[in-house]
Parts: structure tokens; C-alpha cells; sequence
């Protein structure tokens, strides 16, 4: 019976010992199958893997990321790499710009980094998460200047792609310039999704901003204070038929010692085609 145990041990202890190689591999193969679907189901952002290293408990990525303006036909290539640790239910993911988060002779964030990681599970779950420090990034050609409290960004995929919730806290964000400086609040976003088919998502959201201030040059500052988004879509009629419903509300307008508000703008869409729905979204 002893002997049974320390078999039955042995084959566990093994199989532990192996699962790192078998998470890499698998790692890799969904993270070629995601990066296709990016590239396929849009062309506005490009993810190319230039080269994939795997290891036995981690791996190295190297690539760039290709972003296009739709008005102008230009694009941006940014260059990245990754470090990627493997374990015995998924791996962790690192990335960084190839050049480092701040350019040559600058710090942006005062010497800690953001962090962008990517975390994925066996069962097909994964989250992408980015946090950021405190940031002040001045222009000296434009004297235009960004000042950021720091902040988090997240969105969860399950189910293989088919659920996503996104997340999204940011405490103050500041835009100053020549001709205006705007100050943001409280930014709050939410995003609970589930794909339909082609192209359609039902779930519900909603984003709460506290104030924003804008101060044009020369020009009495306008506050918006108490600003929200909300929405939701449902299927209904075996999967046939979508309905959605939103939801803008501004609590107040302060403008040259006045106050204007609430004001709200509500949105109805009843039972529509997903078909003809969708072959809508698609044109537009």
C-alpha cells in the first residue's frame, strides 16, 4: 500500500514538474490566436510577434505595435517586448516599450514605471491590466503640458472571447496650453459585455466623470459637474431581436456665476433586427 502511495506521489510530483512547458506552449499558441483575431477583425491597431522565445518557466517576446489613423493614412509603430513567466494553471505577461515607457533625457514618471501585464488561465481566461503612476510630460516645442494623478485600466476576458468586463479609475487628469487648460475629476468607467454574433454585444455599462473644468484663454471658465453615461442591451426572441436603452445626464453647467441643470438625454431602442442591426454597424 506503501509502496502505491509513493508511486501515485511520483506521478503527481511529475506531472507538476511539467505542466510549466505545457503552459508556455499553450500560452504561445493562444497568444498567436489572439493576436490574428486583432489584426482580422480591425485596421486601425496591428500586433505583429516578431519573435517568440519559449522556455521552460518563462519566455521572452519581442514586436511592435502598428497604430493607423484613419484620416490621415499614417501610421505609428511601436516597438515592445515581454517577459512572460509560466506556471501550473496560466502564465504573467510583462510588457514594456522596447525604448522604455519615457524618451531619451526625460522622466515622465518620476522614476516609477507603469505596468502593462497580461495574465492568462488554461481554460481560456484572461485579464489585461494596466496601471500607471503619477505623470507630468511637458512639451517644450508647444508648451503644452499633461499632468496625471496615475491610475488603473482593466479588462477581463472569459468563456474564450464570448464575456469581458472592463474597468477603468483615474482620480485627475490635466491638460494645460497657450490657448486652453482643462481639468478632469473623478473618471469612473465600467463595462459588463457578451457577444451575440456578428459584430453585436448586449450587457450594461455606465461612466461618471465628478467635474471637468475648461478655461479657454481670454474666456470665463466653463464646470461640468456630475457628468454620467449609462446603458444596457438585452437579446430576446432567441437571439433574434436586441434591444438597448441609455442614458446622458450633466447634474450642472457653472458658467459666469450661473447654474444650469440637471439636464438629461434618454435613449430607446426597441426589438431590433440583430441581422439588420448589424449589417447597419458594419456600413457605419
Amino acid at each position: 500500500m506503501q509502496k502505491k502511495w509513493i508511486f501515485a506521489s511520483a506521478v503527481v510530483l511529475a506531472a507538476a514538474s511539467a505542466m510549466p512547458w505545457f503552459v508556455g506552449y499553450l500560452t504561445e499558441q493562444q497568444w498567436q490566436a489572439a493576436t490574428q483575431e486583432i489584426n482580422r477583425s480591425q485596421p486601425f491597431i496591428q500586433v505583429d510577434s516578431e519573435q517568440y522565445q519559449r522556455g521552460f518557466l518563462g519566455s521572452d517576446l519581442q514586436g511592435s505595435l502598428v497604430i493607423l489613423n484613419p484620416e490621415t493614412g499614417e501610421s505609428q509603430q511601436i516597438a515592445y517586448r515581454a517577459r512572460i513567466t509560466h506556471g501550473i494553471i496560466g502564465s504573467l505577461m510583462n510588457f514594456e516599450p522596447k525604448d522604455g515607457w519615457s524618451p531619451d533625457n526625460a522622466d515622465w514618471f518620476h522614476g516609477e514605471q507603469p505596468k502593462l501585464t497580461l495574465e492568462s488561465r488554461l481554460w481560456g481566461s484572461a485579464t489585461l491590466e494596466f496601471r500607471a503612476p503619477a505623470m507630468d510630460l511637458i512639451s517644450a516645442d508647444s508648451g503644452e503640458s499633461l499632468t496625471s494623478s496615475g491610475g488603473m485600466a482593466r479588462l477581463s476576458i472569459r468563456d474564450a472571447g464570448s464575456t469581458a468586463e472592463a474597468l477603468l479609475k483615474w482620480p485627475s487628469l490635466t491638460l494645460s496650453g497657450p490657448d486652453m487648460n482643462v481639468r478632469i475629476s473623478d473618471v469612473y468607467m465600467r463595462q459588463n459585455m457578451a457577444y451575440l454574433r456578428d459584430g453585436i454585444w448586449t450587457g450594461n455599462g455606465e461612466m461618471r466623470i465628478a467635474s471637468t473644468r475648461v478655461e479657454p484663454a481670454g474666456q470665463p471658465a466653463v464646470l461640468l459637474q456630475g457628468l454620467s453615461v449609462s446603458g444596457s442591451s438585452e437579446a430576446s426572441s432567441n437571439r433574434e431581436r436586441v434591444s438597448s436603452s441609455g442614458k446622458i445626464r450633466l447634474e450642472k453647467v457653472r458658467w459666469q456665476g450661473e447654474s444650469y441643470g440637471p439636464h438629461q438625454l434618454t435613449m430607446t431602442l426597441d426589438r431590433l433586427d440583430v441581422d439588420s442591426w448589424s449589417r447597419l454597424s458594419e456600413s457605419i
